[in-house]
């Protein structure tokens, strides 16, 4: 079994089959410095989730810790489905709503409290439509949106904690009408 690790920061534990082949990528180098110390046997790559370096169907899972949140999710749900086997699985945690309203209740300065404002915005904006380009919270309703429009099948979610939302989804094979001989229309499953 082959995974990536995305936004691994210093090396996700869970949802990591220890005898898996698991290729972390991260953008912050000091965090991947610390992983490759902590997990010497896993490979470790400065890369963005907007742009994955690797082939379509290259990992028969992607797991991703709560780093969701702070990228273009649509874009980087996208290169997730891309580099999934056929079969292969998301496992994503997100921040819920109740994270980013205790984060905006514990601010006591002005620019902390605007900024939170602004995930806050981000998060409702995330929950009608699925979409974010900067940092916000995750609802069902939204990641569902979002997962479903990058090409996921059939999203479960559990709620872990106050500060994790977790979401499972697995890759759908494209499907291609062709006409048989008859000129009749006949589905087959295309697997990209």
């Amino acid at each position: 079994m082959r995974i990536l690790d995305v936004g691994c920061g210093r090396g996700t534990p869970a949802w990591c089959d220890p005898h898996a082949e698991i290729i972390g990528i991260d953008i912050n180098e000091r965090s991947l410095s610390e992983a490759s110390r902590r997990h010497p046997k896993r490979k470790f790559i400065k890369a963005r989730a907007e742009a994955l370096p690797f082939t379509d169907g290259s990992f028969d899972r992607v797991v991703c810790n709560v780093a969701l949140p702070y990228m273009q999710i649509p874009v980087a749900l996208r290169e997730m489905y891309r580099v999934l086997s056929p079969s292969g699985e998301l496992i994503a945690a997100v921040h819920p709503p109740r994270f980013t309203i205790s984060e905006f209740k514990r601010c006591r300065r002005l620019k902390p409290l605007l900024f939170r404002a602004f995930v806050l915005a981000n998060g409702l904006i995330f929950h009608l439509t699925g979409w974010s380009r900067w940092e916000s919270f995750q609802t069902v309703a939204g990641m569902r949106k979002a997962l479903h429009r990058a090409g996921f099948l059939s999203p479960t979610f559990r709620e872990e904690s106050d500060v994790r939302l977790v979401a499972r989804a697995k890759r759908q094979p494209r499907i291609e009408t062709m006409m048989d001989r008859r000129g009749q229309d006949t589905r087959a499953a295309r697997v990209s």
